[in-house]
């Protein structure tokens, strides 16, 4: 399209005795980064996906920590309510014998 616009441009020019705008001019090209920064920023790069690859690891390793977690708490719950009908078993017995004991008497 600038290609376009600058023929353009030149073809008025030559049919008129004004002269066109000049040409978009190309902006200059930032000097290149002294080596020592472009070996800074790869290392950065280099450190960053370290790290990130470093971070999906432990999120793994959190998540199987989690599901751990998750099965050793329903453990405890069924522990606690075996727990609970082994008590509540218990106490039937004792008050069983007390019965028995005081019909014995």
């Amino acid at each position: 399209a600038l290609a376009r616009e600058i023929a353009l441009l030149e073809v008025r020019q030559r049919g008129t005795a004004v002269p066109a705008p000049p040409a978009a001019v190309p902006r200059p090209k930032p000097a290149a980064p002294r080596n020592g920064l472009t070996e800074e920023l790869r290392e950065v790069i280099s450190n960053t996906k370290q790290v990130e690859n470093e971070m999906a690891m432990v999120e793994a390793r959190l998540g199987d920590l989690e599901d751990e977690l998750a099965e050793q708490d329903k453990t405890v719950e069924i522990l606690e309510v075996e727990t609970e009908e082994e008590r509540l078993r218990t106490h039937r017995l004792q008050s069983r014998i007390l019965q028995l004991e005081s019909h014995l008497s």
